[in-house]
């Protein structure tokens, strides 16, 4: 063993262990032990800075030798998480980057958190597919400050490990409900004042004539599809991104970054009303 292991004492990972972490690849092992993968020493600084439980942390000999994974190390220590050993073999075949940095940690899937009331603005999507669309939607989602969001049925695990990556750590702090009836969930908040808002390529409706409003659910279809019909029945109204037309329409991410921003301004605005 390297020094730079014998000086944090850290025991081999096992076969058995090697294997339970690889299962939660497949999302009925994410469902089963309430836990997913979070890899790259980016992924794990949030974790460690953020409210969340880290079982576990892996990381292998060569790592060690970089400072950044040395310090992360270190606070796994003081925070009393178990530190696990790989082989350069065993840590690639639990990875799925292409170039792995030799750390990763196993974290419980944060809670979901009950409601405050004091929400303005939330986000809802519907059967959103690409792992890279959703994960930057939630990066986008927290910096304007939506806390929760709603993943209706058919759309991708918001645990896998690309929509981990791609969410540069706010898959830590938000709550996200998924695998809901969306449509059946609108209709609730409906029933509770919220406007119902779906973002469209086409609609008669144009974004920046839609003015926010105290409590707005902007719903993001599928990148191909769009909204689906029972989601649509309910909706308040249907908004589009002003454009030149050229192409047929924007990412999914890019158009929910703007969409997103448009709704927040809500609460600048009232913030501003009241200095």
């Amino acid at each position: 063993m390297s020094g730079a292991a014998s000086q944090f004492d850290i025991p081999p990972l096992s076969a058995g262990n090697l294997k339970r972490i690889r299962f939660l690849h497949l999302k009925k092992y994410r469902d089963a032990e309430n836990a997913f993968l979070a890899e790259g020493a980016r992924l794990c600084e949030e974790a460690l800075a953020s409210n969340v439980h880290i079982r576990q942390a892996v990381t292998t000999d060569e790592a060690m030798k970089n400072t950044r994974v040395a310090g992360l190390l270190s606070q796994c220590r003081r925070q009393n998480i178990p530190l696990f050993l790989a082989m350069p073999k065993q840590f690639d075949s639990l990875s799925e980057e292409q170039s792995p940095q030799g750390l990763a940690f196993v974290v419980d899937k944060p809670r979901i958190q009950a409601s405050t009331g004091a929400e303005k603005l939330l986000l809802a999507v519907d059967h959103l597919q690409d792992p890279g669309n959703l994960g930057t939607i939630l990066r986008s989602a927290e910096w304007f400050g939506v806390s929760k969001i709603v993943l209706g049925r058919g759309s991708v695990d918001v645990f896998n490990a690309k929509v981990v990556r791609a969410s540069m750590g706010a898959i830590f702090r938000l709550s996200v409900e998924q695998g809901v009836d969306l449509a059946a969930a609108l209709k609730e908040r409906k029933a509770r004042g919220w406007r119902i808002v779906g973002a469209a390529a086409r609609a008669e409706s144009l974004l920046p004539n839609v003015a926010p409003s105290a409590k707005d659910i902007l719903v993001i279809g599928n990148e191909g599809d769009g909204l689906s019909s029972p989601v649509v029945d309910v909706l308040d109204d249907v908004v589009a991104i002003p454009g030149n037309r050229r192409s047929e329409s924007l990412n999914a991410a890019v158009a929910a970054s703007i969409c997103l921003y448009h709704f927040a301004q809500f609460e600048r605005d009232a913030g501003a009303a009241n200095r």
